[in-house]
């Protein structure tokens, strides 16, 4: 087993990862619209729009939340930058091997 062989094994042993860390990425931002929707529901009656969207980002629960697709933002990039990196070192491994099997057809 090559090199490259391993790192894409070791890619394909965290794939199950990757998709619950896209999955998680991907529900953050409706979670944050839900808590602030249930917030909105819950502010004080009688106050203007912008009093009550400044109410709303200052519940807990709505730091917590942005809080939580924050984290969830910058797991997911981090894998990402991975996988990215381990695709650009298949790709060098690849053009390595093919400019040896022309130069091994130029030595012959």
């Amino acid at each position: 087993m090559t090199d490259i062989d391993k790192l894409l094994e070791k890619a394909r042993g965290k794939a199950v990862d990757y998709g619950k860390l896209r999955g998680r990425k991907e529900s953050a931002s409706e979670r944050l619209k839900g808590v602030a929707a249930d917030l909105r529901d819950e502010a004080p009656i009688g106050l203007n729009i912008p009093d009550t969207d400044a109410w709303v980002r200052r519940h807990p629960r709505h730091k917590q939340a942005v809080k939580d697709l924050e984290n969830d933002w910058a797991e997911w990039t981090t894998a990402e930058i991975y996988m990215r990196l381990l695709f650009a070192e298949k790709d060098v491994y690849q053009t390595e091997c093919a400019n040896n099997r022309i130069m091994d057809v130029a030595h012959r």
